[in-house]
């Protein structure tokens, strides 16, 4: 729609400033709602939830969704997600759900695609501040 720009100034007959305060305090509580995933956001996240194991890369996920991984970072970028950090999230779910299962953290490292324990132990440094074999969190070697 076009029109002249003087026309975006002109004042509704049906204005009226107090039904502009109710309208704004309705819409208030529904910018402050929490966005839903877009469908490329949970289905990156389901197939990372899938395959964590092999450590799927970016390009790994955008094959599987029949995009490139140029769109798919960018889509989501767009909606303020990293892919590392998406994949560093499902590894710790991951993580949290094995050690609630009993798993020894050797297992737990190689079910989510590390080889080496070192790494998984810097890993799980960064997402959780701990060790793994700090007593707080079970610490069964």
């Amino acid at each position: 729609m076009i029109c002249q720009s003087n026309i975006l100034d002109i004042q509704l007959p049906t204005w009226h400033p107090s039904y502009s305060s109710y309208v704004l305090g309705q819409i208030e509580p529904l910018l402050q709602l929490p966005r839903v995933e877009s469908d490329l956001l949970a289905a990156t996240r389901r197939y990372l939830r899938a395959n964590v194991e092999r450590s799927p890369g970016l390009n790994d996920v955008a094959n599987f969704l029949n995009v490139s991984g140029r769109t798919l970072r960018r889509h989501l970028e767009g909606e303020g997600v990293r892919f590392l950090k998406l994949l560093d999230e499902v590894r710790l779910e991951r993580v949290q759900e094995l050690r609630r299962i009993g798993w020894a953290w050797r297992k737990i490292a190689e079910a989510i695609g590390y080889d080496n324990p070192s790494n998984f132990s810097k890993a799980y440094v960064r997402w959780t501040g701990r060790l793994p074999s700090d007593p707080d969190d079970g610490g069964r070697e």
